[in-house]
């Protein structure tokens, strides 16, 4: 039987990712073919899965399984699938553990962990935005509302992570509204299947 994993190699694809043009914020930096952002704060935080449900069509589906949102300036926004609830406690302290890790790589294929960042100037938020891939390991390692320097590879693939280089304090989300949504994933298969089906 081939593998999902050769499968989702074959079929290649990204996970969409956006950005915004604009004046960045520059460190010096040994890589030349990577740029660094000094100070800018993190916004949305997403974990994106990828999989095949049908190894006969060859088709990879992705999507975001959890993603929060910083809201500025009182507000927290996202998305929660209930299977996995328990994975998710609190804004200020949302993280992966190794093992929800290896399960998920193991039932889904792939996952992804990006975050979503905006500049930042002095006490000032600026337009400029920016979203990268990271290790699960820089994940966790911030937060909604953190402050972050990071240096970001010169590359479009969704295989490329950026790197958190230091993280500060900036805006605390704890404690804000909550408007996080809790949705069922199964049901959300389904509808994607369905969906596919239609298409045919």
């Amino acid at each position: 039987m081939v593998s999902r994993r050769l499968l989702l190699a074959s079929v290649g694809g990204t996970v969409a990712t956006s950005g915004v043009a604009g004046c960045l914020s520059q460190l010096s930096s040994d890589d030349e073919s990577s740029e660094v952002l000094s100070r800018w704060m993190v916004d949305r935080k997403t974990v994106t899965i990828r999989w095949i449900p049908d190894l006969e069509e060859s088709v990879a589906f992705s999507t975001g399984l959890f993603q929060l949102n910083y809201m500025r300036p009182d507000r927290v926004t996202g998305d929660v699938p209930q299977e996995y609830d328990e994975q998710y406690s609190s804004p200020a302290s949302f993280t992966i553990p190794a093992d929800f890790h290896e399960y998920v790589e193991d039932e889904y294929d792939e996952i992804y962990y990006e975050i979503g960042f905006v500049d930042v100037e002095g006490e000032e938020i600026q337009n400029e935005y920016r979203d990268e891939h990271l290790s699960r390991e820089d994940f966790n390692r911030v937060q909604l509302g953190d402050a972050i320097d990071i240096e970001l590879p010169d590359g479009g693939s969704v295989a490329d992570e950026g790197t958190i280089l230091d993280v500060e304090s900036f805006h605390d989300v704890d404690g804000l509204e909550e408007d996080v949504d809790v949705y069922s994933f199964a049901e959300y298969r389904r509808e994607r299947r369905a969906d596919r089906r239609n298409d045919e």
